[in-house]
């Protein structure tokens, strides 16, 4: 016993004496890689192999920038639509898994005017997916927000291809309005849908996954 306490000693010794050298002998220093963005909250990527990289700012700007670059330039501009700041604005961003030969992406978002959650479904401009269009919006989800904070605002496609959104409970403080606790309320819950992609727009915007449990008496619930 006392020969592994020895030889454990040994080892944890001399991997500290091997980072103490490791510590004096390297060096690092931080240097900017974007400047001049505005309230960025997230960094994403496409996953489309164009290895770029995607700021979303709270203003209502998602910012693009190339590979080997540090100049971040516009991919969508939505700040007429959004309510910003504080808890609010634009929030999310997701790319559809055939972001690739569809060209469409979703964002969360605040509405403008009375302050709900929006989500919704963007293409871009054409096959290069260069450009995102701002006039080709389709409302997907509208949840309103009875206060201005807790709006959450995460949203990301999972491995099974569903659109995940994450609600806050809807604000103020403590949940007082019992959101995150009532099942019949989307606030304070993660929501899991299938966004239509067709592009027909007679289509519903979105269903519910077929596998979900059928909840309270039967009821279909689209939250996870």
């Amino acid at each position: 016993m006392r020969y592994f306490r020895f030889l454990v000693s040994s080892i944890i010794g001399f991997l500290l004496f091997t980072l103490i050298v490791s510590a004096q002998t390297s060096s690092f220093r931080l240097q900017p890689f974007l400047s001049g963005l505005s309230s960025p909250l997230l960094t994403t990527n496409a996953r489309d192999g164009s290895k770029r990289l995607f700021v979303v700012q709270q203003g209502g700007i998602i910012k693009v920038v190339q590979p080997s670059s540090n100049v971040a330039t516009d991919f969508l501009n939505i700040t007429p639509k959004v309510l910003c700041c504080g808890e609010r604005g634009l929030l999310g961003l997701a790319f559809h898994p055939q972001f690739t030969s569809n060209g469409y992406f979703f964002v969360n978002y605040t509405r403008i005017g009375d302050g709900a959650t929006v989500i919704a479904r963007y293409k871009t401009t054409d096959n290069t997916n260069a450009l995102g269009d701002p006039n080709s919006e389709r409302i997907v989800l509208v949840i309103p927000q009875p206060f201005a904070n807790h709006n959450g605002g995460m949203i990301e496609f999972g491995p099974d291809g569903y659109l995940y959104i994450g609600m806050g409970d809807g604000g103020s403080a403590n949940d007082p309005q019992n959101n995150a606790q009532n099942i019949n309320s989307l606030l304070g819950k993660f929501l899991r849908i299938t966004p239509d992609v067709s592009g027909n727009n007679a289509n519903p915007a979105y269903t519910v996954p077929t596998d979900l449990c059928r909840l309270l008496h039967g009821r279909d619930l689209d939250v996870v």
